[in-house]
């Protein structure tokens, strides 16, 4: 097995899923503006090979001005990646999407429940082929917010 594509496939599980600003539903009135803490904790079945589990943590600040245009306040944008359908219901964002990664195809499932207006969690699945080879994956998110941003970090 290649190395590269044992690293493309922790690297897609490790990072939140990607959603498209344009699709994003409006969750300006559902969390609060400010920094926030994550912790992104991915495991993978790649063919035979078990890549063990894998958690990253990281802060983020998250502007009212992010809230109010409805950015992906919580995942990453990625041109190989495209929302099959999405649905924002109570406190539950579902959604399915289709990449083309790695000379392979990939099915992600995410749920991600916002617990308050300083708190949301997430599940996310990953099914498809990466090189060839079968890949099986889930990915948690954790997130808390933590205070106002820093100045610095203000203007992201």
């Amino acid at each position: 097995m290649k190395l590269h594509t044992i690293g493309l496939a922790l690297a897609l599980a490790a990072v939140p899923v990607a959603v498209h600003a344009a699709k994003a539903p409006d969750l300006s009135h559902v969390i609060d503006a400010g920094e926030w803490a994550y912790s992104v904790t991915a495991k993978m079945q790649l063919g035979e090979t078990n890549i063990p589990s894998r958690t990253v943590s990281n802060k983020k600040c998250i502007t009212q001005k992010d809230l109010d245009k409805s950015r992906d306040w919580f995942t990453n944008s990625d041109k190989q990646c495209s929302m099959k359908n999405m649905d924002y219901s109570g406190n539950v964002l579902t959604f399915t999407q289709k990449c083309q990664v790695g000379g392979g195809n990939l099915t992600v499932n995410g749920k991600m429940t916002i617990d308050s207006r300083t708190a949301y969690h997430g599940d996310i699945t990953t099914t498809g082929t990466i090189g060839g080879q079968d890949v099986e994956g889930h990915t948690t998110i954790q997130a808390q917010r933590t205070g106002d941003c820093a100045q610095a970090d203000s203007g992201q």
